[in-house]
């Protein structure tokens, strides 16, 4: 029993020592007016400066060394917020003793001129040490110092500072909104630059990199918004340039991308309005949204070798560019790509591009001439659109779809269109004013509503023989209109297709059977043409187009006799007799071999395979 007394006893001594050693150790107390508390540094215990009720001011020593209570104590540390606020401080001396800052020591110390930190200073500085200290114009970084922490001289006073030979890492907003900073120079093992690192500061205007920078990417907004920077050379380790890093940088005239560049992510060079001419290197593989849009001063472009997509708005609005080497590997023009590029007066797109994208090239108002490659297969919706000085424009022969709007409101006279176009899309040439002839391909097998509606300049029309219907308001206002030749298989013709067409005196329906024509609410009619316009029909179905509800409104209707197409024979109808009459004669060699007519069905001048192709394309479909 005595035993057991005695341990509880002992265990009761030990807790309560415990606790007495706890309460010193929190212990606050004031020396020479500066207020400390205990702490522990490698091991032993010694004195951090603490926060002092009323704050401090004025000239302030912190000692390396305080004899309190008995003892003398090493003063290590500055604890998070000791200083912070006290806008009477003027100057702050560290005994080299002192190598521990914590976050925000000196925050918002508005009048403090000057700090003289401990030479032997190893620890990071922490978050916002210096932050909005906007009367420190300079200050002396200890060499061995690895980390500058995130905000940590955010909007203070600094004209220059010398960055520290051991630092690898510049955390996010380090000296974000310091106006004063004219120059920095990024040491040699700086390995991170931290998002907005320099953002904001209003006055810089140069920034070096060693030869031996092991950067690898410049980091979101790192450079945003500084206004005044023209001299910048990155180094050959930078393999990114991440979001908006260089944005609004206008005084920025040139810059070189190194070798080592893969990435150029979103809005990196937005709105750099002095920058003249870009070389994107061969290394290059990502050109992402906005990279370099509104580069007002940019007048020529080199894409480099290793890029295969521009992505959306990538060079938008750059409005002096004249000059576009596309290299050897891009595919893919986005959208939007250089929509507002009024310099571009000529415009070759080269292989092995085979894609334009919606609005690539929209608005360019100085584009004349336009040439398309070969490899070329989609114009999408509004590539060309309002590109009103663009006059010609050949596509290559391998263009199978023009889309939506692509060549709306532009000032085209005259447009070559291959043999391999099957599709036009709605709006594709609308009010194409100037347009005054247009020669669609056999090989179309689609066109949307309102195609050609507008194209008051258009005189004469002939649509290909694969057409099936014809859509709503597809020459809806060409006043100039008086020719036209509607195929034979077209079995639709919709509400408003030709209207106000007030010219249109000549129309040709080869159509046996008169197609129908829709109506929708108050529009009941393709055509208000009747009372002058001559129609003339296939001779055995004059009486069929009288008869009709809409093509009876013609008041000037006449037969004609017809060849009907596919008919190589000439015995009045398509079968595989034709096909065979048409193998026949490449078999022997060319020639009609007496038959009615030539057997180069789909007229591209040459009796082919693809004339087989076409007559049974004819079968199937029930000519």
């Amino acid at each position: 029993m005595n035993k057991a007394i005695q341990f509880i006893r002992r265990a009761m001594l030990i807790v309560l020592l415990l606790a007495i050693s706890a309460s010193a150790m929190a212990e606050t107390f004031v020396v020479d007016g500066i207020c400390y508390n205990y702490t522990t540094y490698d091991g032993m215990t010694t004195l951090r400066v603490t926060k002092k009720s009323g704050g401090y001011s004025g000239d302030i020593v912190i000692p390396g060394s305080v004899y309190y209570s008995g003892s003398t104590w090493l003063v290590t540390e500055i604890d998070a917020e000791a200083f912070s606020y006290c806008t009477s401080l003027k100057s702050v001396t560290l005994h080299n003793n002192v190598i521990i800052i914590g976050d925000y020591a000196f925050a918002g110390c508005t009048n403090l001129t000057s700090v003289k930190l401990s030479s032997y200073m190893s620890h990071p500085l922490g978050k916002g040490v210096f932050n909005d200290c906007r009367s420190l114009s300079s200050i002396s970084l200890p060499g061995e110092i690895t980390s500058i922490g995130e905000r940590c001289f955010h909007g203070a006073g600094l004209t220059s500072i010398n960055l520290p030979w051991a630092l690898k890492s510049i955390g996010d907003e380090a000296f974000r909104d310091c106006d004063k900073l004219v120059e920095i120079a990024i040491t040699d093992n700086v390995e991170q630059l931290g998002k907005g690192a320099f953002q904001w500061c209003d006055r810089l205007e140069k920034v070096t990199f060693s030869n031996k920078s092991k950067l690898t990417a410049i980091e979101f907004n790192t450079f945003y918004e500084c206004p005044k920077l023209s001299q910048i050379t990155l180094p050959t380790s930078i393999q990114a340039i991440e979001d908006y890093a260089f944005k609004s940088c206008t005084a920025l005239e040139q810059i070189a991308l190194p070798e080592s560049l893969i990435t150029i992510f979103t809005g990196a060079f937005y709105n750099c309005s002095a920058l003249q001419h870009v070389s994107l290197p061969n290394s290059l593989r990502l050109l992402c949204d906005y990279a370099f849009a509104h580069c007002t001063a940019m007048t020529s472009l080199e894409l480099g070798d290793g890029i295969t997509q521009l992505n959306d708005h990538a060079f938008f609005d750059c409005t002096q560019l004249q000059q576009i080497d596309f290299g050897s590997s891009l595919e893919v023009i986005g959208g939007y790509a250089f929509a507002g590029c009024n310099g571009l007066t000529e415009l070759e797109i080269p292989a092995p591009v085979k894609i334009i994208g919606n609005n690539a090239f929209y608005q360019c108002e100085g584009l004349t001439n336009l040439s398309i490659g070969n490899t070329v297969t989609r114009i999408e919706g509004e590539a060309f659109r309002e590109c009103g000085s663009l006059h010609t424009a050949t596509l290559g022969n391998n263009v199978e779809a023009i889309g939506t709007h692509a060549f709306q409101d532009c000032g085209l006279t005259s447009i070559s269109l291959p043999l391999s176009l099957t599709t036009i899309e709605e709006g594709a040439f609308q009010d194409c004013m100037e347009l005054s002839a247009l020669e669609l391909p056999n090989s179309l097998t689609s066109i949307s509503f309102s195609a050609f509606s507008g194209c008051i300049s258009l005189q004469s029309l002939v649509i290909p023989d694969l057409i099936t219907e014809i859509p709503v308001g597809m020459c809806y206002g060409c006043s100039s209109l008086r020719y036209l030749v509607i195929p034979a298989m077209v079995t639709t013709v919709d509400y408003d297709a030709f209207i106000e067409c007030e010219q249109l005196d000549t129309i040709i329906c080869k159509a046996a059977t008169p197609p129908d024509i829709t109506h929708f609410m108050g529009w009941d009619d393709a055509f208000d043409c009747h009372e002058h316009a001559r129609l003339f029909v296939p001779e055995s179905a004059v009486e069929d187009y009288r008869a009709h509800e809409r093509w009876g409104r013609f008041q000037h209707i006449e037969g004609f006799h017809i060849d009907i197409p596919g008919d190589v024979n000439g015995d009045g109808e398509v079968t595989i007799a034709d096909a065979n009459a048409v193998v026949e004669v490449i078999v022997n060699g060319g020639g009609s071999h007496g038959h009615n007519r030539a057997p180069d069905v789909n007229s591209d001048g040459e009796v082919s395979i693809a004339d087989f192709n076409t007559i049974i394309y004819y079968i199937l479909n029930g000519y």
